[in-house]
């Protein structure tokens, strides 16, 4: 395990005042959660935006790991949070308090910093204790048995899990099941969005409620949950419950709870002992497998930790039933055993165990995450043993704070869906993310583990942050190399299923590796061009549905590769234009789509003359990228016909059809390829770039200042930042190729709409994350075409990260008046 970087609050005023502070109010839980697309979200007792705020209570935040100084404040409480959890999807978050109350925040129109309360519930006098969000029935598991298969769908299965609830059909149903401490269970649903009306209905967890102090909460593959709870005494059992939730058609639901086998501890290790042990931790060592059991049992100064397996086991028969009467083999029962113990000369903290396996193999190894009151943590194996350990009183002995916090300590720890990260926060409110070797490998991921993991995220749909920065700098080029061999290997209909996320990745991927800002530039390119000819195909309409076994977009395709002639006028016409015709208001809300397609051609032609092979990926030598681009430019001409206006506008010297003269360069460019690139291609494209001023594409912002970057490994580890301070340190420019003869702009680019921002920024625009384009969040075009593409993004950026609100700021290259 290393440190990678850790990002801590501002400090004002005197230390001691602070450490005076701190004591007052011990009892707040510094809880912190991942969620599945590598957002954080923490408790803590402390205002981050302005540190002279003292007042008492707890503060929930949410940050993106690859940007964490860039954090927003979800909520503030004048009670103790003692819940905190996502849901499957990384979308909503479960708060409660120690009041009663329970709340379900979500991102408002999918803005990271902009955060609603979409459903709450309020139970006065009950202590929130446990939550978890309905299973939707959907995984995706490894098989083992055809790991090597390059075919993601033999390599990749879908695993039969039953929804938690669901209505007729199968179709799962959203809510959450709660848990109180005096064993209430709370199950709310709902059916529609968020202003259908919510279903809660509540039971004991028994026949008669008890206390609980500690428990835990996992998915079954029946569709049931199963909760594992105890009252914190060594000499009580620990009970196992499985929860039911039925939806009927009245609109209403109902709770049954069933008992399951529970077990007394082994207390061989701590029953004569003169300390008070108490039960604090139980966790199922997989999220969704039931059958393996972590208990904790800490005192003071010591913890034992023990691993519980549900499996079965046959009864003897007496003798005095004779020998052949019965076999013993019919006699079996289900109960638990304590496979494995682990003892310590430290209380336990936190734990934190692996949410899903890749594999579809409950065995697989992984590690179980241990924090300590003496801030090491440890990385135990199945059958615990200590395979890792991190201390953190070692950074804090370097950066000097204790001095600022003496009594600063581990608060909780949570480890990412694919076990690549840890996140740990601490008392102070500052968190820090480490990262962790492989279990499975016992070392760094490989080439094909690597690829491997991220295959399994793009079927899964699982973020892939944390597999990326767990690369070292030597296996990224060959993590492309190999992931896009695998890709190119899959049957047709599923490259075309995932082909915008492998774009997404792969980018991604070059942005991590120095040197490779125009691969990425490229295949952003790519991406955009892709789509925008899905986006112009989809609202082309044949003209006799009964007669047409193709759609006109399939048509113009097989036209193009059966009459692969440079001269576009012997194209035209062996294409019915009616079948290309569309609304002309809808073409002249795409115009500037059109004319970014046409300075994407411009920019490659411009490249050709001085263009030589390299490894990894290239769009001026992509043929398949090329006849995306003949397509659209066919598409574009026909609609010109139509309405003129639409046509891209160029600045040129002279007067040629600039289209037709594009459209002729692309098909010689695609022969080119082929063969070798002769001298009176080259002269033509030289002659295009004298006759037409070629502006520069503005895809990637120039400079960038986030994680996930080449100066991640230009600087020794730990990396140090402050909340709500943009470090420099990271910052890098993205280094792109211009063309020979083009205007270069300094200007803001909407990265969606493709238009310029202006001087000053409107007043509502988002950011991206990752990539950190900038586009306009309202839009006043009200055509059907130009929001239905827009809202291919409302999710997320082109690069994959989520949009962030930001201010209304001047631009720095506005002109002065």
């Amino acid at each position: 395990m290393d440190l990678l970087y850790t990002i801590s609050r501002k400090y004002g005023g005197k230390a001691q005042f602070y450490n005076d502070f701190m004591d007052v109010d011990d009892e707040i839980r510094g809880l912190i959660r991942i969620s599945q697309s590598n957002v954080v979200a923490w408790v803590t007792k402390y205002e981050l935006n302005d540190p002279s705020d003292l007042s008492l209570g707890s503060r929930v935040y949410a940050a993106d790991l690859n940007m964490p100084w860039n954090f927003h404040k979800i909520t503030a409480n004048d009670n103790m949070i003692t819940l905190l959890e996502w849901d499957l999807f990384g979308e909503n978050l479960l708060i409660g308090d120690d009041s009663g109350t329970v709340s379900i925040w979500s991102y408002k129109d999918y803005i990271f910093n902009d955060w609603t309360c979409i459903r709450q519930i309020s139970l006065l006098g009950e202590y929130m204790i446990a939550g978890i969000f309905f299973h939707s029935g959907r995984k995706i598991a490894l098989n083992i048995e055809k790991r090597d298969s390059v075919h993601y769908y033999e390599k990749f299965n879908h695993i039969r899990y039953t929804p938690t609830v669901q209505v007729v059909g199968g179709t799962a149903l959203d809510g959450c099941l709660i848990v109180t401490s005096t064993g209430l269970v709370i199950a709310c649903t709902t059916i529609g969005d968020v202003s259908a009306p919510l279903l809660t209905a509540t039971e004991s967890i028994s026949s008669v409620r008890y206390k609980i102090s500690v428990i835990d909460i996992a998915y079954s593959k029946n569709g049931n949950l199963v909760i594992a709870t105890s009252c914190g005494s060594c000499k009580m059992p620990i009970k196992c419950h499985e929860i039911l939730i039925n939806y009927t058609n009245k609109k209403t639901c109902s709770i049954t709870s069933q008992p399951l086998a529970g077990f007394f501890l082994d207390n061989s290790h701590f029953d004569n002992s003169e300390q008070d042990w108490r039960i604090s931790h139980i966790k199922f060592v997989v999220k969704d497998v039931v059958d393996s059991l972590i208990v904790v049992v800490n005192s003071k100064s010591n913890s034992v930790i023990q691993l519980w397996d549900f499996s079965d086991s046959s009864l003897h028969m007496t003798h005095m039933f004779g020998d052949n009467t019965l076999n013993n083999d019919v006699f079996k029962t289900l109960n638990w055993k304590c496979r494995f113990t682990f003892l310590c000369d430290s209380s336990v903290v936190s734990i934190s165990a692996p949410k899903t396996l890749m594999s579809n193999s409950s065995i697989t190894p992984c590690y179980i995450m241990i924090a300590y009151r003496n801030n090491k943590i440890k990385a135990l194996s199945r059958s615990l043993k200590e395979e890792l350990c991190y201390n953190l009183d070692n950074y804090w002995d370097l950066k000097d704070m204790k001095k600022m916090f003496s009594n600063i300590c581990i608060a909780d720890i949570d480890i990412s869906w694919l076990a690549n990260v840890l996140i740990v926060s601490d008392s102070a409110g500052n968190f820090y993310v480490i990262r962790v070797q492989n279990a499975e490998l016992g070392s760094s991921l490989t080439v094909s583990y690597a690829t491997t993991m991220l295959e399994y995220c793009l079927i899964s749909g699982l973020d892939f942050w944390d597999v990326a920065i767990s690369l070292k700098p030597p296996v990224l080029e060959s993590v492309c190399d190999h992931f896009d061999e695998n890709f190119n290997k899959q049957l047709p209909a599923v490259q075309q299923l995932e082909y915008g996320g492998f774009l997404t990745m792969k980018a991604f991927l070059y942005k991590l590796k120095g040197n490779s800002s125009q691969k990425h530039s490229d295949l952003i390119s790519l991406l955009t061009l892709c789509s925008i000819s899905v986006a112009f195909k989809s609202l082309l309409q044949p003209m006799d549905l009964s007669s047409s076994d193709k759609s006109p977009g399939e048509s113009l395709s097989t036209v193009l590769a059966e009459c692969f002639s440079a001269d576009m006028n012997n194209v035209l016409v062996k294409i019915e234009a009616k079948e290309l015709s569309v609304d002309p208001n809808m073409m002249l809300s795409l115009q500037q789509l059109i004319q970014w397609v046409v300075h994407l051609a411009l920019n490659i032609l411009g490249r050709v003359p001085g263009y030589h092979k390299t490894d990894g990926y290239d769009i001026v030598g992509d043929n398949h990228a090329l006849n995306i681009l003949r397509e659209v430019l066919v598409i574009i001409r026909i609609w010109g016909y139509m309405r003129q206006i639409i046509l891209p506008v160029f600045v040129r010297n002279t007067n040629p059809d600039v289209i037709l003269t594009i459209f002729n360069l692309i098909t010689r460019l695609i022969l080119s390829n082929q063969t070798e690139i002769d001298e009176s291609f080259i002269v033509d494209c030289y002659l295009l770039q004298n006759q037409v001023i070629c502006p520069t594409l503005n895809l990637v912002t120039s400079e960038i200042c986030d994680i996930a970057s080449p100066a991640l490994y230009r600087h020794s580890l730990p990396l140090q930042f402050t909340f709500g301070c943009e470090p420099d340190s990271i910052s890098y420019e993205m280094e792109t190729l211009t063309v020979d003869g083009s205007v270069q702009t300094i200007q803001n680019t909407d990265v969606i709409r493709h238009v310029y921002l202006g001087g000053r920024y409107p007043h509502e625009i988002k950011q991206c994350n990752r990539c950190q384009g900038k586009t306009q969040i309202v839009n006043m075009c009200k055509n059907v075409a130009i929001r239905s593409w827009e809202n291919r993004w409302i999710r997320s950026c082109l690069c994959g990260g989520k949009w962030r609100f930001i201010k209304s700021v001047k631009s720095p290259y506005a002109r002065k008046i």
